[in-house]
């Protein structure tokens, strides 16, 4: 019987020491789920921070594409106007070029036929000079 008491009593021991145990280990499971669900109701408001910050960023994106492309037009249009000016100034030196190619041209042909008019003159008088001086030099003789 003392062999038995003596077992029942390790037994004992041994089961207070395993119910001890077990009460530590409930602790710690509590605590880590306490803590787990902490880390947990972080994450998900991480989460929703990162969330509102990815909108954030596409309506930023998409605010400056839309300048982007509001500038693009705006310069495609000050483009436009302004190969057309340079059409409209193209065809006024144009016309301006060949307006002073003809009054260079009348110039020139107005110039030239002054000239021809004077060089026929001395021509002539050349011409009526010598006939002058052969009959008064056969008259004179």
């Amino acid at each position: 019987m003392e062999v038995l008491k003596e077992q029942l009593k390790g037994h004992e021991r041994r089961i207070t020491i395993l119910e001890e145990h077990r009460e530590s280990d409930i602790k710690l499971i509590n605590e880590n789920n306490k803590n787990l669900a902490t880390i947990i109701v972080e994450l998900k408001n991480l989460t929703k921070s990162m969330d509102t910050l990815a909108n954030n960023w596409k309506e930023a994106i998409n605010r400056s594409n839309a300048r982007q492309k509001e500038r693009d037009d705006n310069t495609d249009k000050r483009i436009s106007s302004l190969e057309k000016n340079v059409e409209k100034l193209n065809s006024k030196l144009e016309a301006e070029a060949k307006f002073l190619d003809d009054k260079v041209d009348e110039r020139t042909i107005g110039k030239a036929s002054k000239d021809y008019n004077k060089i026929k003159m001395t021509v002539i008088t050349c011409i009526l000079t010598s006939i002058l001086g052969f009959i008064l030099g056969m008259i004179l003789k």
